[in-house]
């Protein structure tokens, strides 16, 4: 599942230029670690 969630993540990068998406990965990243 991590792999397959990297590659949509690489792919929504490339299209929003990465803004929006390092915010929510980085959401996703503190509500996963916690």
């Amino acid at each position: 599942p991590e792999t397959l969630m990297d590659e949509a993540l690489i792919c929504l990068r490339e299209r929003s230029g990465g803004k929006l998406v390092r915010a929510f990965l980085d959401m996703a990243r503190s509500m996963s670690a916690d």
